[in-house]
């Protein structure tokens, strides 16, 4: 939202896996500010964009989610996510 990258915080539920864990390193390491947080589904409704990631898919934009009027664009941030992947990946 507005710049910034936020993730759930894993404290009650989720998994900090491997394709998370980069995504996050890269943000950083491009100055993107990162917070990890409870997140709830009125955050999500107020987010400009919205991903899913794990390391059999990588990242993927989520559009809406069912039964919410809610709808996210494949929007910047998440295309700059996944060329800074993409080039880590080629680069490892």
């Amino acid at each position: 939202r507005q710049g910034e990258l936020l993730t759930p915080d894993l404290s009650h539920c989720g998994i900090n896996g491997v394709m998370r864990s980069s995504l996050l390193q890269i943000a950083r390491q491009n100055d993107w500010p990162v917070y990890e947080t409870q997140l709830t589904l009125d955050d999500l409704q107020t987010a400009d964009e919205c991903l899913l990631c794990n390391s059999v898919i990588g990242i993927w934009p989520i559009r809406q989610i069912i039964g919410q009027d809610q709808q996210w664009p494949h929007g910047p941030m998440t295309q700059k996510l996944q060329q800074w992947l993409s080039q880590a990946i080629m680069h490892a």
